[in-house]
């Protein structure tokens, strides 16, 4: 497994970033099940860390003071594309955040 790791800042409350993820979480859940059955999260019970689990990676969402940390693992062969993934989680990140 490769990991990756993105960071974007956001002055939102802990409370509305919570909401905000847990609605793309959802969201998430939807579109990908029908190619990756097993796809699922759990939030730790300070609501402060949700784990990621699908098929072929796994990603940790972590609210910081200052915004949101992605922590993820990919497989090998997906090194690569590592620079499209992460582009893709910033994008992400940036559309949930929204300030």
């Amino acid at each position: 497994m490769s990991k990756l790791v993105v960071f974007r800042e956001s002055k939102k409350a802990q409370e509305e970033l919570i909401s905000c993820i847990e609605q793309y979480l959802l969201h998430l859940l939807e579109v990908v099940k029908p190619f990756d059955h097993v796809v699922s999260y759990s939030w730790n019970e300070h609501r402060n860390k949700v784990s990621v689990l699908g098929k072929r990676f796994k990603a940790e969402v972590v609210l910081v003071p200052k915004g949101v940390v992605v922590m993820g693992e990919i497989p090998v062969i997906w090194y690569p594309f590592r620079n499209m993934i992460e582009e893709r989680i910033t994008r992400t990140l940036d559309m949930i955040i929204e300030e």
